[in-house]
């Protein structure tokens, strides 16, 4: 498995989980509808996740294993080198590195801690940026090196 099968993976689970989001009273009430909740008892079967979301409550250890299952899913992919440069290769134009020269963004979406790299992770995102931006010309778009 590839990173972007990793993460194709990854999408399609999350997307399946049982999940609402609402920022209206009346979104609220559809998807604790669609959840099988009583909107007037929500407060005591749903619990919150981020960007707005509710999942229920019965779900949530469901929930947290998913995401880390998630996360275990693309260390793995990332422990190979030639996954890991394509992985950087994606989210670095993923993440317009070639215009604001940062890589923090990048590092974040593949759960690496710019601080905190191994040697074979520094030297992985050393070939990748030289070769990166030897092929991004400046003002123009570019596209995404196949993976």
């Amino acid at each position: 498995m590839n990173y972007l099968q990793a993460k194709k993976k990854n999408e399609q689970e999350l997307n399946a989980f049982p999940m609402g989001f609402a920022f209206s009273k009346e979104q609220f009430v559809k998807a604790c509808e669609k959840l099988g909740v009583d909107p007037d008892d929500a407060k005591n079967e749903l619990v919150g996740i981020p960007g707005g979301g509710f999942i229920r409550r019965e779900d949530k250890s469901d929930f947290i294993d998913m995401l880390k299952r998630h996360r275990e899913r693309i260390e793995n992919v990332l422990k190979d080198p030639e996954q890991l440069i394509k992985a950087f290769i994606y989210e670095l134009g993923n993440h317009e590195y070639c215009i604001t020269g940062d890589r923090e963004e990048s590092f974040e979406a593949l759960g690496l801690n710019p601080e905190g790299l191994t040697d074979e992770q520094e030297n992985c995102f050393s070939i990748v940026r030289e070769k990166y931006m030897a092929n991004v010309v400046c003002g123009t778009p570019h596209q995404h090196t196949r993976l």
